[in-house]
């Protein structure tokens, strides 16, 4: 299955609430699966735009889908972990559910998108 493919059942997953098949799909677009040294840019867009639904505000599956920014932390370029981190500090208080707002304070907190002194 391509990535665009990927992306569009992610959406859909996400929507109907299926945490399984949200991590799945994450876990298939991690770069170690897609065989590239960092991240996508195009995944790393479509999951921060998908997050801006306000649908997701208040459910958990947002927290299943931060998680990517979590789980592949070492994978992200300095671009991407600067764009996530500025995007989660901008969209934080958006995110009401225990999930998601323990994910982003997670990405606030620690080191997952820090970016480290050269």
């Amino acid at each position: 299955m391509d990535i665009i493919s990927k992306l569009e059942n992610l959406k859909q997953s996400a929507l109907k609430q299926d945490a399984d098949a949200v991590q799945d799909i994450i876990f298939s677009l991690s770069p170690l699966i897609l065989n590239t040294k960092f991240a996508s840019d195009e995944v790393i867009d479509f999951i921060l735009e998908l997050l801006e639904d306000p649908f997701l505000y208040d459910k958990d599956i947002a927290g299943h889908l931060l998680n990517f920014f979590e789980f592949e932390s070492k994978n992200l370029s300095i671009e991407q972990k600067k764009r996530a981190y500025d995007w989660v500090v901008r969209n934080s208080k958006n995110f009401t559910s225990i999930l998601g707002g323990q994910v982003i304070a997670e990405l606030e907190d620690h080191h997952y998108l820090r970016i480290k002194d050269a």
